[in-house]
């Protein structure tokens, strides 16, 4: 399951999204904090062939989480060569312009 919220912004919807075992959890490396909060990547919850419909409507994405990551990596809104780890733990960012 995914933690997720989507926000229309002007022209733009913003889907954040985690794996939902993250919610609360907080991740440091050296100076780099990750604070996974359900305020920010939602308390709406779904699987994956929700999360495949949604990342295709998305202008903006934030991930976090090894199975949300994989997920947006097959359906090619995330390049695999970008994805940011903070204590272990994959976050990515995509924008369409």
């Amino acid at each position: 399951m995914f933690n997720f919220k989507l926000t229309s912004v002007e022209k733009d919807l913003v889907l954040t999204v985690c794996d939902s075992e993250l919610i609360d959890k907080v991740f440091e490396e050296g100076e780099l904090m990750l604070e996974v909060r359900a305020n920010f990547y939602g308390s709406d919850t779904c699987d994956e062939r929700k999360l495949r419909e949604m990342c295709r409507d998305a202008t903006i994405i934030n991930a976090v989480g090894e199975k949300c990551i994989s997920v947006l990596i097959e359906e090619g809104m995330i390049d695999e060569d970008k994805i940011l780890r903070i204590g272990g733990v994959p976050h990515a960012q995509m924008v369409l312009l």
